[in-house]
C-alpha cells in the first residue's frame, strides 16, 4: 500500500486530502485548526486543548509518511 498526501492552498484556504492506494479516503479543510473547534465531527477520543491557528498563507508544503520505511547509506557519502 502506497501512501500519499497531497496539500493544497488557496488564498485564505488550506485543505489536505489523504490518498493511500490512490483512493481519497479523507480530506481535511481549514487545515491547523482542530475538526473539535470547527464543529465537524471526527472520530477522536479526546478534546484539542486549544483553538489551532489557521495555517493557510503560512506554509508552503507538507509531506508526510506511512508504513514502513528504510533508509540506506552508501559508504564515502
Amino acid at each position: 500500500m502506497n501512501s500519499v498526501t497531497v496539500y493544497r492552498q488557496t488564498p485564505g484556504r488550506a485543505t489536505v486530502t489523504h490518498l493511500p492506494d490512490n483512493r481519497v479516503v479523507a480530506t481535511v479543510d481549514n487545515v491547523g485548526v482542530p475538526l473539535d473547534s470547527q464543529g465537524v465531527p471526527y472520530s477522536g477520543t479526546y478534546p484539542s486543548l486549544g483553538a489551532g491557528e489557521p495555517l493557510a498563507g503560512k506554509i508552503r508544503s507538507f509531506s508526510m509518511g506511512h508504513g514502513l520505511f528504510s533508509l540506506i547509506r552508501t559508504a564515502g557519502r
